[in-house]
């Protein structure tokens, strides 16, 4: 009995076995026929077709020498509605064009052709998804994922793009990551950047060089203890430009000997290098962000540090390493920089404090590159602050307002004692000229003006 059970399972088990070798074969090709007349020519994303709807943009890319998945995200704020840089610490993004120059492209995408629906082929098109949990380090043929969600964070557009296609212009192989169909549609990669700066304000300032009216520089030298970090100061400068000679004046010039500061002037046959300074005005005008890193906690925004971040060793060594070195002023601790300080005026009435850190050649070019090197600059970390330069806006002398009518009185009397000659008359007349609507004595009311002109 129970051989005869088990016969019959293995029958079973065959029977289906065999059904599904035998449909699988045959309805793979039938699906390919139907895709063919159902989706060429139709759009991917039916339900997607408006850009304004797009809340977020997510890029994830594998590199393949590095095996390495690299994710790059932009979002929009849904409580400021300030589009953001999650993957930069929400870093504020420049994004409103590049949203709609990204997911545009993805409005109305038509299949032009089937080119497989065998899921084995995706290595060979490109269209792996780099965000499959079963993805291998070794893996090849691995695609860009685009994502583009709505305000419920439900997903408007989600596609693989692949490869180009060989002999067409602006022609790629994609997958939508749920299905196994590679299609070839028309479309431009190049919005699809995950360059940082190609999605913020790159300028480090909105600062003209010609609004640049004063610069003040701080030299000093950090150098490392046994504990700690000393410092040295060797001189403090301060120059204004003057608009109208087209010069620079030299205002202050502190140089130190240990902690003593003596303010000295330029020796006898010297003068200011004024083409060094202007070529300073412009290349601040030209500073620009190449990448940004999130201030640690425990730094205020003065750049005084609390007990919290020096107690933190994983922030201090972060500090040290970017050329950033606490020193105690006073009764707190500040930040001084490796590379000293230089503070820009404007006329506007703002200062900018920047303080210079060391050098990062993983934010540059290959140093093999000397040329390219050259043309992209230093690159350098470098802390911002920013201040009200209050020489600027002079305090107002205050007008006083009288409080009562005897007080108003007594201002308008002194001032016409202050335009006529002699003390001012306290009488009757004096009371009427006021123009407070004060009635004038009767006498005075019922003189005959010709008595008056023959008395």
């Amino acid at each position: 009995m129970n051989e005869g059970k088990t016969t019959a399972i293995f029958a079973i088990v065959a029977a289906v076995s065999f059904g599904l070798a035998y449909w699988s074969a045959p309805r793979a090709l039938m699906d390919e026929d139907a895709l063919k007349t159902t989706v060429v020519g139709k759009a991917i994303f039916e339900k997607f077709d408006d850009p304004g709807t797009a809340q977020s943009l997510e890029i994830v890319k594998f590199n393949e020498e590095m095996a390495t998945i690299s994710r790059f995200e932009v979002a929009k704020d849904s409580e400021t509605k300030i589009w953001t840089l999650p993957s930069f610490d929400d870093y504020p993004a420049d994004a409103e064009e590049q949203i709609r120059d990204a997911t545009t492209p993805l409005i109305g995408l038509q299949v032009l052709s089937v080119e497989s629906v065998e899921s084995g082929s995706h290595s060979l098109y490109g269209v792996v998804n780099p965000d499959d949990r079963d993805l291998s380090v070794a893996e090849s043929g691995v695609g860009m994922l685009l994502t583009v969600k709505g305000a419920e964070n439900q997903i408007l557009a989600s596609l693989v793009v692949g490869k180009e296609v060989e002999g067409a212009a602006n022609q790629r192989y994609v997958r939508v990551p749920s299905e196994d169909a590679v299609y070839v549609v028309e479309l431009d990669s190049a919005p699809f950047t995950t360059e940082f700066g190609d999605w913020i304000d790159k300028k480090l300032l909105e600062v003209r060089s010609f609004d640049i009216t004063s610069i003040q520089l701080r030299d000093y030298a950090l150098f490392p203890t046994e504990n700690s970090y000393a410092m040295r100061r060797n001189f403090d400068a301060d120059f204004t430009y003057q608009p109208t000679a087209s010069s620079w004046s030299l205002d202050r010039l502190l140089t130190y000997e240990g902690a003593t500061s003596t303010e000295t002037e330029l020796p006898p046959g010297e003068s200011l290098n004024e083409q060094a300074l202007n070529d300073l005005r412009n290349a601040v005008q030209d500073l620009e962000i190449v990448d940004v890193r999130r201030k640690p906690d425990g730094l205020a925004a003065d750049l005084k540090a609390d007990k919290s971040l020096l107690d933190n060793q994983e922030s201090l060594r972060s500090l040290y390493a970017q050329g950033f070195i606490p020193q105690p002023v006073g009764d707190s601790y500040e930040i001084f920089s490796t590379g000293g300080e230089t503070i820009i005026g404007t006329d506007d009435g703002v200062q900018y404090n920047l303080r210079f850190g060391e050098s990062d050649a993983s934010l540059g070019a290959s140093t093999d590159d000397e040329e390219e090197n050259s043309e992209q600059g230093l690159r350098r970390y470098l802390l911002v602050t920013a201040s009200l330069d209050e020489s600027k806006f002079p305090t107002p002398d205050l007008e006083i307002v009288p409080q009562t009518v005897e007080e108003m009185q007594a201002m308008q009397a002194e001032e016409s004692g202050a335009t006529e000659s002699g003390p001012a008359d306290s009488g009757p007349e004096s009371a009427a000229g006021t123009g407070l609507g004060m009635e004038p004595p009767a006498e005075a009311s019922s003189t005959d003006p010709a008595d008056e002109s023959t008395g």
